[in-house]
């Protein structure tokens, strides 16, 4: 291939790259930052470009030079079929390209890829060839430009996003602040309820006073003077300095991190702050988890003032990085547990993982062994330190709710269909290596429990949890709700899973009786319950959730009661009725992925508000036959917001 047949080859890759960098333009951000799907889209428009201007050079010699017709013939092909592919992956991915991608970026591409064909052909044929050797000169300083431009790492902007979501009881609000704390992906962290807000401490050990406005649309985000007492540096240096290149310092399980903050109010306005967490011996080569406490005014907790850091527990025995051993995570650290609950006066409850020192994963088994503290649940006294173990054989205890009855609720991360909810009995064995619910990850059986000859998937010789999740929800935390805002969800308990999921829990007569599932989003993390009976959920990202009723008589609650048989948003599946999204200015019986009955398909035209509000007045009187079981809604004003909302999916 001659060096003028390869000029175009090289010209228009150049041109590729540049589409792909411009569209950061539009995201924000740079592509390289941009989710996965949104990357993908951007590579497909790209390509239709070079594609295009590929076939265009290549057929010059025996078609001659492309006029402007054909020029936008070939472009319009190209990126016809990449509009294609975009709409099918729409439809198979619809959450994250409709969060993700603005509709402005494949038009920005596509228009200005468009201008770069026509652009590239009318000087390649006009101008002298020195053009073509001047062409990758040019683009090279345009991406230059173009890199430095959107190439930084782009500054996280706050945001505040408000959703609906449908219960059994309640039509709820879900208020949702991202960006607010911009402190890293450092996985762990943890919320508790503090006075009019909140005390946050991320998963690497900064703390904050959070708060919603009264209005409540905008954060109050106070960084408090504190730092909690861990030494995540002198952890990446020992786990370099055994590991060398292959230790990555950004890898889930190979941090330390806080996992747990307790608030509890003292007299004369005094607080005592606990947080649990790792910590690095750096003489010893090895890490344990501790509890930190710190005490003082809210003033001297917000503003700053002589306040100490005093460690209340150490675990035993400290743990080594994982050097020797085949299996398992280098640094098992995210199965540290570290869930806390007050019992009684100076009386501190704490849970501890097994690192994956299971005997198994890794040796040795600790969770079964009474001198380790792993795997343990156990009771501190805070003023000298002492412990004894309240329960034994647990996996990754991440959960601790003290209920108003004195009954003590735990959550456990186990092994893949192993997640639990367990009511915790002083003394108790949960069984955990020897027997669980679930299996490893890539087996049909535990092998220890197989091992030992014990069926697969019982839990048969020690405590049985009182919930456990097949398959696994990733459950992380939990609390129960106490106050009067959930009046009717009083008592249960309230779950939060890194799959973005919430579970309400009704606990009647020591069982757990039904499950309620909502989809939040985000790697929940933890969940509190606040002062004024909102319910807070932290992401591992510190984007912070709040849950509250909605107005019974606002557009989206009415319409929430037709939930029962439709579904609204974009990319659901129809259920007992069609997705109701788009529905206004729709023709009758068009919905998507729903049989339509005759009285229907014969009733025909479009659903314009006049004709929806008649319908919803009286629906068999409308359409004779019509297969929609449902009396109607006689109160004009009621109909009137329920359409309104309907416009609103539009």
């Amino acid at each position: 291939m001659s060096r003028r047949q390869l000029l175009p080859i090289l010209n228009h890759a150049l041109a590729s790259i540049l589409l792909v960098i411009v569209a950061g333009f539009e995201l924000g951000r740079p592509v390289w930052h941009a989710r996965k799907a949104v990357l993908l889209v951007v590579g497909l428009f790209a390509a239709a470009y070079y594609v295009s201007a590929l076939v265009l050079a290549w057929t010059r010699p025996h078609l001659g030079r492309a006029g402007l017709l054909r020029i936008i013939l070939s472009g319009l092909a190209a990126f016809g079929i990449a509009f294609i592919s975009l709409a099918f992956a729409e439809w198979r991915w619809p959450d994250v390209l409709h969060a993700h991608l603005p509709m402005q970026v494949p038009l920005v591409l596509t228009g200005l890829g468009m201008a770069m064909l026509v652009v590239s052909n009318w000087a390649s044929g006009v101008l002298d060839r020195k053009f073509d050797y001047a062409l990758p000169f040019v683009l090279l300083a345009a991406i230059a430009a173009a890199w430095f431009a959107v190439g930084k790492p782009p500054t996280p902007v706050p945001t505040q996003e408000t959703a609906y979501l449908d219960s059994s009881l309640y039509v709820l609000k879900k208020t949702t602040y991202r960006n607010w704390i911009t402190d890293g992906s450092w996985r762990g962290g943890a919320i508790a309820a503090f006075e009019d807000g909140y005390l946050l401490a991320s998963g690497r050990g900064a703390l904050y006073f959070v708060a919603e406005n009264r209005n409540g649309k905008s954060l109050v985000v106070r960084p408090l003077p504190l730092q909690v007492p861990f030494n995540p540096e002198d952890f990446s240096l020992a786990g370099h300095a055994a590991f060398a290149k292959e230790w990555t310092d950004n890898r889930m399980g190979e941090r330390l991190r806080v996992a747990d903050l307790l608030v509890e109010p003292r007299a004369d306005g005094v607080f005592r702050i606990f947080v649990s967490h790792h910590f690095w011996k750096k003489a010893e080569n090895c890490f344990v988890v501790r509890v930190s406490m710190v005490e003082g005014s809210r003033r001297e907790l917000l503003e700053g003032g002589n306040l100490g850091w005093r460690t209340v527990f150490e675990s035993t025995p400290c743990l080594p990085l994982n050097v020797q051993g085949h299996r398992g995570g280098r640094f098992g650290g995210y199965q540290i547990g570290g869930a806390m609950a007050l019992s009684g006066e100076n009386q501190l409850i704490l849970t501890i993982g097994d690192h994956e020192f299971d005997g198994w994963t890794k040796v040795p088994q600790l969770p079964q062994d009474p001198a380790a503290t792993y795997g343990k649940v156990l009771q501190i006294d805070i003023d000298t330190g002492k412990y004894e173990m309240y329960s034994l054989g647990h996996r990754n205890p991440e959960g601790l709710y003290l209920d108003p009855t004195g009954n003590l609720w735990e959550t456990e991360h186990g092994p893949r269909g192993g997640d639990e909810l367990n009511l915790i009995h002083r003394g108790a064995n949960y069984g955990w290596p020897l027997v669980t619910y679930g299996t490893e990850y890539w087996l049909h059986y535990w092998p220890p429990a197989s091992s030992a000859g014990r069926p697969a998937g019982r839990h048969d010789g020690f405590e049985k949890p009182i919930l456990s999740f097949v398959p696994s929800i990733a459950v992380s935390t939990l609390t129960g709700v106490t106050g009067n805002l959930f009046a009717d969800w009083r008592g249960d308990l309230l779950l939060v899973s890194l799959k973005g999921d919430l579970k309400r829990v009704r606990i009647e007569d020591g069982r757990a009786v039904f499950v309620e599932p909502f989809k939040i989003g985000g790697r929940l993390r933890h969940i509190a319950e606040g002062r004024d009976g909102k319910i807070a959920m932290l992401t591992d990202v510190q984007n912070l959730i709040f849950l509250e009723p909605g107005d019974a008589e606002s557009p989206e609650a009415l319409a929430f009661q037709c939930a029962a048989c439709h579904t609204f948003g974009k990319g659901e599946r129809a259920s007992i009725g069609p997705n109701l999204m788009h529905v206004v200015g729709r023709r009758v019986a068009s919905g998507p992925g729903f049989e339509y009955s005759q009285a229907m398909k014969d009733f025909g035209g479009r659903w314009t508000p006049e004709r929806l509000d008649q319908f919803l007045a009286d629906p068999a009187g409308t359409v004779p036959g019509t297969a929609m079981q449902f009396e109607g809604i006689k109160d004009p004003v009621q109909r009137e917001k329920i359409i309104q909302y309907l416009k609103q999916t539009h």
